[in-house]
């Protein structure tokens, strides 16, 4: 799909939303029904700590970089020996349009689109009263790295390692008719007073890195599978020191309950592992309200560890992150 294809799409997702909000009758008012019908489905809310702005339409531009590391912690020939891998930090551009909590948008990635980038990136995040769920899949070509081994310290160039990844959460949160996730992170709300909930809930990982050979120590051409599924609790906060202005700070560290985690070199195939393993999501927010303008800046983390009953290679870190400044328009 080309870029003209796209933003035909986009035009006609734009002007059918538009539509369903000034038509009186017909399709687009049974769309516009329904979509209203969603909006308000399980949004109610303590007034007092949250508000929902009249407006029900708004614009958005979006900054974001993001950026994966992955380490490798083993032994070769008795020596131990550590490894690091970093993507290159993607940098998009976003303009988006919601009605009634329906959002259509498009990213562009200037080094992309100039070809001095690889990595393909997707991300979808719903952010919702009491249920919310983050998605991100990322294909990374650019890795490059440095490895250490007693003294000796070594560089890997770019273009000898692919990895692929999954990383999803899904998560209730406690306390939502005084504590808002969408405040902090979907600005359909906004956090009039204090307040704090405890999170429940799960995350998914799954990662696959193929390394060419003479990439690691030893020479070995390595293939490594991880797919992880963790649950745990956590917890979130928003805390509003003066009128309009929102800090937010969570947490939601799960424990693996199903593992499935494959090594594979030219010389073994090892799918053994140890407890515990675990994954860990960080959340930080701060917003600001002024009249129907609002701005914001995000991050949010994933931490995942492995261990394996293997000396070439016994720890795996992972780590993902992203931050987002945002601007918009309510109207």
């Amino acid at each position: 799909m080309d870029f003209k294809q796209k933003f035909t799409y986009i035009v006609a997702g734009i002007l059918f939303l538009y539509c369903a909000n000034v038509q009186g009758r017909g399709f687009f008012h049974r769309a516009d029904s329904l979509l209203t019908e969603w909006y308000r489905l399980g949004k109610s809310v303590d007034t007092a700590y949250i508000v929902r702005p009249p407006q029900k339409m708004s614009v958005s531009a979006y900054a974001t970089v993001f950026r994966s590391d992955l380490s490798l912690h083993g032994a070769y020939r008795k020596s131990p020996y550590y490894e690091n891998f970093k993507s290159q930090s993607e940098r998009y551009f976003s303009l988006y349009y919601s009605y009634k909590g329906v959002t259509l948008g498009y990213s562009v990635n200037p080094a992309k689109v100039a070809g001095k980038y690889h990595d393909n990136e997707f991300s979808f995040n719903s952010y919702g009263s009491a249920v919310c769920l983050e998605f991100n899949y990322h294909h990374a070509k650019d890795l490059n790295g440095v490895g250490m081994m007693d003294s000796s310290v070594f560089h890997i160039e770019e273009g000898l390692i692919d990895q692929r990844s999954i990383n999803a959460n899904l998560f209730f949160v406690f306390n939502n008719k005084k504590f808002s996730y969408p405040a902090a992170f979907g600005n359909s709300y906004i956090q009039e007073k204090s307040a704090g909930g405890i999170l429940i809930g799960m995350s998914y990982m799954h990662t696959k890195t193929q390394t060419m050979g003479g990439t690691l120590i030893g020479d070995y051409g390595l293939s490594l599978k991880i797919n992880m599924v963790g649950i745990g609790a956590g917890y979130g906060r928003n805390w509003v020191p003066v009128r309009n202005l929102l800090i937010h700070v969570s947490g939601l560290p799960t424990l693996g309950i199903f593992e499935k985690h494959e090594i594979k070199t030219a010389n073994h195939l090892m799918e053994g592992r140890k407890f515990p393993n675990f994954i860990i999501a960080a959340r930080s927010a701060v917003v600001y309200n002024f009249g129907r303008w609002f701005t914001s800046g995000s991050c949010v983390v994933q931490y995942a560890t492995q261990h394996f009953d293997y000396d070439y290679v016994s720890v795996v870190e992972y780590m993902k992150w992203n931050w987002v400044y945002s601007v918009g328009l309510r109207f």
